[in-house]
């Protein structure tokens, strides 16, 4: 088998002799190179090879023959099917199962037919060749297109169509050129995505940031009014990154300055506000003692525990407040024998 370098050497010479080198013909004239150049893995292909050769591949000399022979008798003509039929009893598709590389129409007919094409890639060789498609498949790849079948199809169907007519099957055109169809779907789905890398989730939370839009965890994945929800931001962040917190110091956020802004505003933030609010009750002639902050007439189990919390005990609060713990549970108590008696 040829080294690259060796067919590297010849593609030079066949084209310095101003010879075919499109790949039908380099086929008929010199099938072991091109045997050689679709042995080498990883896969090189004919394109790439005619590059690293320094040719011009939109230079080459081409050569396409105006007639495709009958495997079975030999006969040249320009498309075989009725020829098949009618001569040797045998339907096309069958002929073409027992002979996988024979070809129906001629290679002009089917460059014809090629050239109306129009993909995003045009096409670099005139028609269809087993070779051509591996090429494409390939270049395809390079450029980063999604490669799963069922996503390629909306790229170029064609080529899907020709490599199940010449390798069976989509997949089995990938495994041809070394790719895993696994992986492959894999990457195309996660091209598809919105957030398709880190870039992307740093990129998401520095906009939503700079539109003055949350980016809590909570906040993207729950609608709030009309402020937008994020899942996929949300999600793929803690995929790329391991966890949400570490997507936000990706980002040059600090988690914890986000997590207290997420975090509901107190009732009563201080001391003060326990104070005032217990100054206001009792200007109202609301009861303030302790059984009543929780169970009486007008309760505030907040104001109870915040007391609490800022200044120690209830009574403590009252005394803050400039009243008398004692004088309040006295009015509590007369409050309640008198309701007694009444009853």
């Amino acid at each position: 088998m040829l080294t690259q370098q060796q067919i590297i050497k010849t593609i030079r010479n066949i084209h310095h002799c101003k010879n075919p080198l499109n790949i039908t013909a380099v086929k008929r004239r010199h099938p072991q190179l091109i045997q050689a150049v679709y042995a080498v893995k990883p896969f090189w292909g004919w394109k790439q090879a005619l590059k690293d050769a320094g040719v011009n591949y939109a230079k080459i000399k081409i050569e396409l023959l105006e007639f495709s022979k009958c495997a079975l008798c030999g006969k040249p003509m320009r498309h075989l099917a009725n020829h098949l039929i009618l001569k040797h009893g045998v339907k096309p598709d069958e002929y073409l199962m027992d002979y996988p590389d024979a070809e129906l129409v001629c290679e002009t007919m089917r460059a014809n037919q090629l050239q109306q094409e129009t993909p995003p890639i045009h096409h670099w060789e005139p028609c269809w060749s087993r070779e051509y498609i591996l090429d494409r498949v390939a270049e395809y790849h390079r450029r980063g297109y999604p490669m799963h079948g069922s996503k390629f199809a909306d790229i170029d169907n064609s080529l899907i169509l020709a490599a199940s007519r010449y390798w069976g099957g989509w997949n089995e055109a990938l495994i041809a050129i070394g790719l895993d169809p696994q992986k492959v779907t894999q990457e195309a789905y996660r091209q598809l995505r919105k957030y398709p890398d880190k870039k992307a989730v740093i990129q998401g939370i520095k906009w939503r940031l700079k539109k003055g839009l949350p980016v809590s965890s909570t906040s993207l994945q729950r609608k709030h009014g009309r402020i937008r929800s994020d899942t996929g931001l949300f999600y793929n962040g803690i995929e790329y990154f391991g966890s949400w917190d570490n997507a936000l110091k990706s980002a040059g956020v600090d988690p914890d300055v986000i997590h207290q802004a997420t975090k509901p505003k107190r009732k009563y933030q201080t001391q003060e506000d326990v104070v005032r609010e217990i100054r206001a009750r009792h200007k109202r002639k609301w009861a303030i003692n302790h059984g009543d902050i929780y169970h009486g007439k007008h309760p505030d189990w907040t104001l109870g525990e915040c007391a609490r919390e800022y200044i120690g005990s209830w009574n403590n609060a009252l005394k803050k407040a400039g009243l008398n713990p004692n004088k309040i549970k006295r009015d509590a108590l007369s409050r309640a024998v008198r309701k007694r008696v009444e009853e």
